[in-house]
């Protein structure tokens, strides 16, 4: 994984962990954030889309929503990242 990659990675664990009151430092950048050994809700992904558009600009687009391969911390870090590349052109 690419360095900015990594901090947006560690960027959203912070988001999570502000949002559900949970520690998300440990939490692996590949298992899916609706896998049941994280126990997030889906408000709780609503809540983490809707301050990624906040902080970044980055409106996460319905393609990718409807994925549900999507919902990793590293594939939500890559978008964030490649969309922030791509707004900046």
């Amino acid at each position: 994984m690419q360095y900015k990659e990594q901090i947006m990675v560690d960027e959203i664990r912070r988001i999570m962990s502000e949002i559900t009151g949970r520690d998300f430092s440990n939490i692996n950048e590949n298992i899916s954030l609706f896998s049941s050994a994280i126990g997030t809700k889906a408000r709780d992904i609503l809540c983490l889309f809707l301050e990624i558009e906040k902080r970044y600009g980055v409106i996460i687009g319905a393609e990718k929503i409807n994925n549900p391969n999507f919902f990793t911390l590293k594939s939500i870090a890559i978008e964030v990242e490649n969309e922030k590349l791509f707004n900046l052109k």
